[in-house]
């Protein structure tokens, strides 16, 4: 391959899962490719149903939500051990306000605005 070419396909090592938080009925996590947080999935599980919120922080195609679905499913939800009838996984877009979580300790701006 000569210097001025591109490779057209570059496999993307699969996103890891960082915990955050674990209840006794949920977990939180970051999704993590690289170095860099791509996005965070919140699992509910009740007696049959898991459910997850997922929060992207960039533009995901529908084939890349599928993807993300079968990897959050085997990594985390298929590891917890407990039986389920369905998995069932809302999708958002944003991104955080701020990299650490607001605390109670935080004085925070009367606007949010304020922040950016």
């Amino acid at each position: 391959m000569s210097a001025g070419q591109r490779l057209e396909n570059v496999t993307v090592d699969a996103p890891r899962f960082e915990r955050v938080c674990r209840t006794a009925n949920s977990e939180a996590y970051l999704i993590v490719e690289g170095e860099e947080v791509v996005g965070r999935i919140d699992l509910h599980f009740t007696t049959s149903v898991v459910y997850g919120v997922l929060i992207a922080e960039r533009q995901l195609s529908l084939e890349e939500v599928a993807e993300l679905r079968t990897e959050i499913d085997d990594e985390l939800v298929q590891t917890a051990d407990l039986a389920r009838d369905d998995f069932l996984l809302a999708v958002y877009q944003g991104a955080p306000v701020r990299q650490e979580p607001f605390s109670d300790d935080d004085d925070l701006p009367i606007n949010l605005e304020d922040l950016n």
